[in-house]
């Protein structure tokens, strides 16, 4: 997900990098508890979403790589979007 002179990347090694693009370098590295399928960034509110293969949606403080939040649902995530007005959708396999 790019944003501004930014990018995010989530890797199936469990974590999320926030790369700046101007210095090409990695600003910062976060470490999920679990893998995940999708991340989305929230510009408004400085925070990643995270949707995880353990049914859960994680909300992340970009500025301290903290988890601030998260969410059970009751499927595993296959996919996410956030629209320009921050409507989050996603997209889930249920069991």
């Amino acid at each position: 997900m790019r944003s501004a002179n930014r990018v995010v990347t989530a890797s199936s090694d469990r974590t999320i990098k926030i790369w700046d693009v101007d210095k090409c370098c990695c600003r910062r590295t976060i470490m999920a508890a679990s893998t995940f399928q999708d991340v989305v960034v929230c510009p408004s509110m400085s925070a990643l979403v995270t949707g995880h293969f353990d049914q859960h949606l994680r909300i992340w403080d970009e500025r301290s790589g903290e988890n601030t939040g998260k969410i059970l649902l009751s499927g595993r995530i296959t996919g996410m979007d956030i629209s320009s007005g921050e409507c989050l959708t996603f997209s889930m396999m249920t069991f």
